[in-house]
């Protein structure tokens, strides 16, 4: 767990907690993180994190006092959607309707320098930093976050400083001299590849859907 982050920011992050659930894929046997969007239990999340699994295990999770994140009990989810392009999956866990209040998400592009909060299961599941570029390879333009992340972290939200999703962790570069960087795929980019298949429409909540 990051030691930079201070006390005063515990509400803020027992928040983005609650709005993170734990993925298992239970026929690779690893983890992935992902983020409620919806009320009735759709999850974004990295489709690697669910390859060549069907029903992956959903945990919601809670903040402890002490920092560390408490698992609930664990739900099947079914995979709604997947695009291995882009690197994200929808998943839906119908057990989980009950006093759900899904993310709020901004679908501009944030700014370099823009502070950024993650949550992922990994070695440090917390942690704060900035945008602080973007990278244009692929099929689009990511994220770079100045965030450690490792192993785990795939598919975890990552907040804007007023706690709305801006995107979702992607990968991770290792560096040699420096901390390791971390990438997100943003939710604008997610709205036009995934959001946009007129199969997934009847899955979303009308803010979700894309623009006419």
């Amino acid at each position: 767990m990051s030691l930079s982050l201070p006390e005063e920011q515990f509400p803020l992050f027992r928040k983005m907690v609650r709005l993170t659930v734990r993925v298992s894929n239970t026929v690779r046997d690893t983890l992935g993180t992902g983020v409620l969007i919806s009320t009735d239990g759709l999850i974004l999340t990295s489709y690697h994190v669910i390859r060549k699994c069907p029903e992956p295990k959903i945990n919601p999770c809670r903040l402890r006092k002490d920092w560390s994140i408490a698992f609930l009990k664990s739900r099947p989810a079914t995979v709604v959607f997947a695009d291995r392009e882009l690197d994200i999956a929808l998943l839906r866990c119908r057990g989980m309707t009950a006093k759900i209040r899904p993310a709020k998400i901004s679908f501009d592009y944030v700014g370099t320098g823009s502070g950024v909060y993650r949550v992922g299961m990994d070695d440090t599941p917390l942690d704060a930093g900035h945008v602080h570029a973007y990278d244009y390879a692929g099929p689009v333009s990511r994220l770079a976050v100045s965030i450690i992340a490792d192993s785990g972290a795939s598919g975890g939200p990552l907040f804007d400083e007023r706690l709305r999703l801006i995107g979702i962790v992607d990968s991770i570069k290792p560096q040699k001299r420096y901390p390791p960087e971390t990438y997100g795929i943003p939710m604008p980019a997610i709205r036009r590849r995934i959001f946009s298949r007129e199969a997934v429409w009847p899955l979303l909540p009308k803010y979700l859907r894309p623009e006419r």
